[in-house]
C-alpha cells in the first residue's frame, strides 16, 4: 500500500496527502445536519528539488476548541504542541503547512471569514508556502494563494 493516497497538482507542484490523513478527513465530513465543523493544522514537509509537498499528519479538534455547524475557533494549545513535537522528533523536517476544516457542502467555497483567517496565517508564516484544505461532503479541495487570490484545486486518487 502506498503511504500517500491523494495528490493535488498545480503547475510543477504536487501536494501528496498521507492515507492516514485521508482517513481522518473521511471521519469528520459534515454529512449530517447536526455535525459541527471539524478542523486542525497540517503537518508535513517538502522536497524543494521536485516541488513536492507531503502532508504527513494533521491535528484534530480538541477539548478547548470551539465549533458550530458553520464556524470554528482553534483555541487548544495542543495543536501547537503537536506541531512542535513533530518538528523536534523529525530533526526539523516536519512543520506547520497550513490548516484544514470541513464545510457542509458538496462543492465547498471559502467564506470571507476563511479568507481572512488564511491571510492572517500567511502573514504570520512568511518563510513558507501555506496550503488550506476544505473538506466537503464528497472530497477535499486544496486552496493556495497566487497573485493575491486563492486558487481552488481538486485532487486525484494516487495509486
Amino acid at each position: 500500500m502506498n503511504k500517500y493516497s491523494y495528490v493535488f497538482s498545480f503547475g510543477d507542484t504536487k501536494v501528496f496527502i498521507h492515507y492516514k490523513v485521508m482517513k481522518i478527513w473521511q471521519c469528520y465530513k459534515q454529512l449530517s445536519s447536526k455535525q459541527n465543523e471539524a478542523f486542525g493544522v497540517l503537518i508535513g514537509c517538502n522536497n524543494e528539488k521536485k516541488n513536492n509537498i507531503f502532508i504527513r499528519m494533521v491535528t484534530e479538534p480538541y477539548s478547548l476548541d470551539k465549533a458550530t455547524r458553520t464556524s470554528f475557533s482553534l483555541k487548544d494549545p495542543k495543536h501547537q504542541e503537536i506541531v512542535s513535537k513533530a518538528f523536534q522528533r523529525s530533526h526539523s523536517l516536519l512543520g506547520y503547512l497550513g490548516t484544514w476544516h470541513t464545510h457542509p457542502e458538496h462543492n465547498p467555497i471559502p467564506s470571507s471569514i476563511d479568507i481572512d483567517d488564511w491571510d492572517r496565517c500567511i502573514l504570520r508564516n512568511t518563510d513558507r508556502n501555506l496550503f488550506f484544505f476544505i473538506i466537503g461532503k464528497d472530497e477535499p479541495y486544496l486552496f493556495y494563494k497566487k497573485h493575491n487570490q486563492y486558487i481552488k484545486i481538486k485532487g486525484d486518487r494516487y495509486e
